[in-house]
C-alpha cells in the first residue's frame, strides 16, 4: 500500500513513464469518480477532445465526487491513481505520448513566511478500479 505524504505545489504527473500499458490516447482507461460510479474521460467528454487533448475536472464545476483520478492498464489488472484530501481538481493529458494524470490542489492566499499543505496519495496496485474507491474511502476516513 502506498503511504500518505505531504504534497508540494509540484505534486503532479504520475504517468506511465516508459510503460505503454498505461498510455491512453482516447481517454477510455482514465477515470474520475462521480460518487456512485467511475466515468471515463472519454465518456465525460462525449468522445470529443480539443486539439490540445487535455481536460481538467473540478468537484463543484464538473460534478466529480472527489479529487481522485485513475488509469488502468491495457489488461485492466493494474491501477495507477492520484488523489487529494481537499477540494481541488484533477486533470489528464491524452497525447500520443505520454498520457498523464495530475492532481491540482487549490491553494489559499499565503502570506510571506506562511505555509499551506495539501495531502495527497498515489496509488499503484495490481487489481481492478473498483477496489480503488474502497481504498480511497478507507484512507480518507482514517485521517
Amino acid at each position: 500500500r502506498a503511504r500518505l505524504f505531504h504534497a508540494a505545489a509540484q505534486f503532479k504527473r504520475p504517468d506511465a513513464g516508459g510503460h505503454l500499458d498505461f498510455q491512453d490516447y482516447h481517454g477510455e482507461r482514465t477515470f474520475v469518480h462521480l460518487g456512485d460510479r467511475w466515468a471515463s474521460v472519454s465518456e465525460m467528454q462525449d468522445g470529443e477532445f480539443e486539439d490540445h487533448r487535455m481536460r481538467g475536472y473540478q468537484r463543484r464545476r464538473d460534478g466529480i465526487a472527489h479529487s481522485l483520478m485513475a488509469k488502468v492498464n491495457v489488461d485492466n489488472d493494474w491501477v495507477l491513481s492520484i488523489a487529494l484530501d481537499h477540494d481541488g481538481g484533477v486533470s489528464s493529458n491524452h497525447q500520443p505520448w505520454p498520457s498523464c494524470i495530475h492532481a491540482n490542489p487549490v491553494w489559499p492566499m499565503v502570506e510571506p513566511g506562511e505555509t499551506a499543505t495539501a495531502r495527497g496519495k498515489v496509488y499503484f496496485f495490481r487489481g481492478e478500479i473498483e477496489e480503488l474507491y474502497d481504498r480511497y474511502r478507507e484512507d480518507v476516513s482514517a485521517d
